[in-house]
């Protein structure tokens, strides 16, 4: 079983940046997701806390991984994107952060889902722990 950790960083009106780590180990990625607005559906990113995930194939997006046991959401997956546009509350996989588009953007998204999902095993519960800015 995986412990999948994002440590958010900052948040501002263009969204909410990570790092993703296995383990409390190196970062292996970078995260981005909504701003936070209240966990709204489709406009917010997730509440900070510990989830249950699993790894599966999904049919728009490929191998993602699913949450489950987020409060008052559903369908919350991690997989490729470059900006906020790409997602409606879930989380995206980037190697470098940049702008695409005059937007906030994480670059070279499958490359990362690759990397860091290699290390991810199927057919397993794993966690997935969202840190608040500033710690746990």
């Amino acid at each position: 079983m995986a412990h999948i950790i994002i440590q958010r960083a900052f948040t501002g009106p263009e969204g909410t940046w990570g790092l993703f780590s296995l383990d409390g180990h190196v970062p292996e990625c970078y995260s981005l997701e909504l701003a936070w607005f209240g966990n709204q559906r489709g406009l917010s990113c997730i509440p900070p806390g510990t989830y249950r995930c699993r790894k599966e194939k999904h049919s728009k997006f490929g191998v993602v991984l699913r949450l489950f046991g987020v409060p008052n959401r559903d369908g919350i997956l991690v997989h490729t994107g470059n900006t906020v546009l790409d997602v409606k509350g879930c989380i995206m996989t980037g190697t470098v952060p940049g702008r695409l588009v005059k937007r906030a953007a994480v670059l070279e998204s499958a490359k990362a889902k690759r990397a860091l999902f290699a290390k991810i095993p199927y057919d397993e519960d794993h966690t997935i722990e969202i840190r608040s800015i500033g710690g746990a």
